[in-house]
């Protein structure tokens, strides 16, 4: 292989490696109750997606927690910024998606709100309920464990709504963050998760860096030779 195709290979790699990296959205809006089966729809496409990827699911449904921020789930801790502390509200088919209870706050009048879930191990995959009283705009954002913004969504809702949003993405992270610009009370529902280990570059990739690196060494020391 001369060093011109040696080249395009490698471009070639990247790019199939940068594809692989793209975060994956699948988002849906319907009206309570009766709306509850095109969020199930969208969150079963989502699943798929995670299946893809080898992330397993698991779920926290907050059907049993105790008020407060932060609380710590488990797997993660939820903590909400500029808002009302964290409650539980039941009974309410308007705003739960599954079980009877949700995880409710209300969002500030003066500032951003935004309410992160933190993991403790990385997860490739994500996927929540969002469901409003009032008319929420929120951006998602994902991150990695440094702090790095891994991918991120404009989204927005309409009176009396609910949003499911989720997302699955080969490159994992640690943390979504939902940021909200009006005051609202919101809930989050049915809350999954799934991970697929780290990402590791398939290993003709990384041959292919290697033989990039000795060929950019060889094109040098020609080119010093002369």
């Amino acid at each position: 292989m001369n060093f011109r195709n040696l080249m395009i290979a490698v471009g070639l790699a990247a790019s199939s490696l940068a594809a692989q990296a793209a975060p994956v959205y699948v988002t849906a809006i319907a009206v309570l109750p009766g709306g509850l089966a095109t969020l199930q729809a969208a969150r079963s496409t989502w699943a798929s997606n995670a299946a893809g990827l080898g992330a397993a699911l698991s779920t926290e449904g907050f059907e049993s927690f105790s008020a407060g921020n932060p609380i710590n789930f488990g797997p993660f801790i939820a903590t909400l910024t500029n808002g009302t502390g964290f409650t539980q509200e039941s009974g309410n088919n308007l705003i739960t998606t599954q079980g009877s209870s949700v995880l409710q706050f209300v969002s500030s009048s003066t500032s951003l709100t935004s309410v992160e879930f933190v993991f403790g191990t990385a997860i490739n995959a994500f996927g929540v309920d969002i469901t409003s009283i009032d008319r929420p705009d929120l951006t998602v954002t994902f991150l990695d464990d440094l702090g790095n913004t891994v991918g991120g969504l404009a989204s927005g809702q309409t009176t009396a709504r609910a949003l499911f949003f989720g997302v699955t993405n080969a490159t994992a992270f640690t943390k979504a963050r939902f940021t909200f610009n009006e005051v609202d009370t919101l809930n989050f529902d049915n809350l999954q998760w799934g991970s697929a280990g780290a990402t590791v570059p398939e290993p003709g990739s990384l041959m292919l860096v290697a033989l990039a690196i000795l060929g950019l060494v060889a094109v040098q020391r020609q080119r010093a030779g002369r």
